[in-house]
């Protein structure tokens, strides 16, 4: 590199660093611990498994409890009950305006608050919601309640407990102990690990973001996986140069002024080409 430079001398470059282009090292690095410490082992609010969901609702009775328990998956709402208008809450405290197939939304009101929640349904309901009324629901049932009870209570709201005891007789059957809240669990979880706490906190009606992370859970192999994303992360952001900055190793401002100076000598010599 004997080319004279413009002020007269000869232009001495100093060394590239070593380790720009020898690769990195290893000092001021974060050592990850070897293990992560669980401090309290707990499970999650036990949910059905699909095809036992799917296996219920098929050998349900009635048009009117496989849309109750297609309602209870497809939307996660708790199955309430109808004490009287006043106290109403829940799947079997909803009337027939809250249907709206339309828009594929649904209101119930919460417990405890009676505030109406406005929320959508999975489109399979809604045909077993026809269903219902077409063929069992009387069309001059002397009440509101969208859901009305047979034999004994015929055309009076479906209460609670006589629900819970034909839910009850299905999950003998299926050889399996279930129960109405185990539904609501079920899409909880799925909500929470694909679409994450916030669309499943709005969807279950949850007051407090702590009531619907009682559906998380990171074991301790995504705690790992997840230091170490983010451990490459900031490698890469360490690695990108600032901005204005466009070479590729941490060169010192002597090197960087002597290569510009080598570069501007030389282009004369390229546009004879």
């Amino acid at each position: 590199m004997g080319r004279e430079s413009g002020a007269g001398g000869p232009t001495r470059c100093p060394s590239s660093p070593s380790a720009a282009a020898g690769g990195s090292s290893s000092a001021g690095a974060t050592p990850r611990p070897a293990e992560l410490r669980r401090a309290v082992s707990r499970e999650l609010p036990k949910g059905l498994d699909g095809e036992l969901a799917e296996q219920l609702i098929a050998a349900a009775r009635s048009a009117r409890d496989k849309a109750i328990l297609a309602l209870l998956l497809g939307a996660g709402q708790r199955i309430g009950d109808w004490p009287d208008d006043r106290h109403r809450h829940g799947v079997l405290g909803m009337r027939l305006e809250d249907f709206d197939e339309k828009e594929g939304l649904i209101t119930v009101r919460l417990k405890g608050t009676r505030a109406e929640h406005r929320v959508p349904t999975s489109a399979d309901f809604w045909p077993l919601w026809r269903r219902y009324l077409r063929e069992e629901r009387p069309a001059d049932a002397p009440t509101p309640a969208a859901w009305v009870g047979f034999r004994r209570g015929a055309g009076r709201p479906l209460r609670y407990t006589a629900f819970e005891r034909a839910l009850r007789t299905l999950a003998v059957e299926a050889g399996a102990s279930v129960h109405a809240h185990m539904f609501r669990h079920t899409l909880a979880q799925i909500l929470v690990s694909g679409s994450g706490l916030a669309v499943a906190q709005r969807q279950l009606g949850h007051r407090h973001i702590s009531s619907t992370t009682a559906y998380t859970y990171a074991d301790q192999r995504a705690m790992v996986e997840a230091i170490d994303a983010a451990e490459s992360q900031r490698r890469r952001e360490q690695a990108q140069p600032p901005p204005g900055e466009t070479h590729a190793f941490p060169y010192s401002p002597e090197t960087i002024a002597c290569l510009e100076a080598l570069a501007r000598s030389r282009r004369g010599d390229f546009d004879e080409l």
